[in-house]
C-alpha cells in the first residue's frame, strides 16, 4: 500500500509537469548525433544558448519567457515569469556556463556548458522532479541543440555504487532491509562553480523511519561525485 501511494504521488507530479518532462523521456523530436559529427564552434555563453534553444527542450517556457528571465537577472531583478500554464517559473541563477531554473514548485532544470576540446562544447541538462522524492534525468546536447548520446559523456551510477561492500558493513547491519528499497531513485546536481556532477541516492527518503535508519547503515556516507575530464564525466572513487 505504501508503495502504491508513493507511485501515485510521483505519477501526479509527473502528470502536472507533462509538458516539460516529455522531451526528457523521448528523443524523437531531436536527432541523436555523436559529438564527433558536431562541427567546431566558437565559445558560447549559456544565456544566449538558453534564449535560442528550441521550445521543445522546455515546453513550459516560451522564447519570450526565456529572454525576459535573462533580462531580469541582468537588471538585478527577480527573474520570475508566467509560464504557459499561467504559473510562476523563475530563473534562479545564471552565469556564463551554469543555469538553474525553478520550473514549478516541484521541478527544477539546471544546465552546464562543458568543453569537449578547444573548439567544441556540449550542454549538460539535468531535470529533477520531486515526486515526492527527488529523482533526476540527464541529457546532453550540442550547442545547436542536437541531442547527443548520454553514454558518450557519462556512465550513470547504479544503486550498488552507493552501498558499502559486504566486508565493510558495520556489525549487526541488517542487509535484508535492502529488499524494501524497491525503487532506485537518485538526485543529480551540477555545480555552479566547477565542472562537477554530484549524485545523491534518494531512495531511503521514501521509506518509513525505521527502515530508512536500517538502510542508512548499509550506505556510504558521501555522495557519488563526477568531475569533467577530457570531454566526459569521470567518477571519483
Amino acid at each position: 500500500m505504501k508503495k502504491m501511494f508513493l507511485i501515485l504521488g510521483m505519477l501526479g507530479s509527473l502528470l502536472s509537469l507533462q509538458a516539460q518532462d516529455v522531451p526528457a523521456a523521448t528523443s524523437s523530436s531531436l536527432p541523436v548525433v555523436t559529438v564527433d559529427s558536431v562541427a567546431p564552434k566558437a565559445k558560447y555563453d549559456l544565456s544566449s544558448l538558453f534564449v535560442s534553444m528550441p521550445d521543445s527542450i522546455v515546453p513550459l517556457l516560451t522564447s519570450v519567457n526565456r529572454a525576459d528571465c535573462v533580462d531580469f537577472l541582468a537588471s538585478h531583478m527577480k527573474a520570475e515569469v508566467k509560464n504557459r500554464f499561467g504559473k510562476p517559473s523563475e530563473l534562479k541563477q545564471l552565469t556564463k556556463d551554469y543555469l538553474l531554473l525553478q520550473l514549478t514548485p516541484r521541478s527544477t532544470l539546471s544546465m552546464k556548458l562543458l568543453p569537449v576540446n578547444d573548439s567544441v562544447q556540449v550542454i549538460c541538462v539535468v531535470r529533477t522532479v520531486e515526486g515526492p522524492v527527488s529523482d533526476s534525468h540527464i541529457r546532453f546536447y550540442s550547442t545547436d541543440w542536437q541531442a547527443l548520446t548520454t553514454e558518450r559523456f557519462l556512465e550513470v551510477p547504479s544503486a550498488d555504487t552507493f552501498y558499502l561492500p559486504a566486508d565493510s558493513l558495520p556489525a549487526g547491519a541488517d542487509v535484508s532491509v535492502r529488499a524494501k528499497a524497491d525503487m532506485d531513485l537518485c538526485r543529480a546536481d551540477l555545480s555552479p562553480e566547477a565542472d562537477r556532477l554530484t549524485f545523491t541516492y534518494t531512495t531511503p527518503q521514501y521509506l518509513v523511519k525505521d527502515d530508512r535508519q536500517q538502510l542508512q547503515a548499509l550506505l556510504k556516507k558521501t555522495p557519488c561525485i563526477y568531475l569533467w575530464k577530457e570531454g566526459r564525466f569521470v567518477r571519483q572513487d
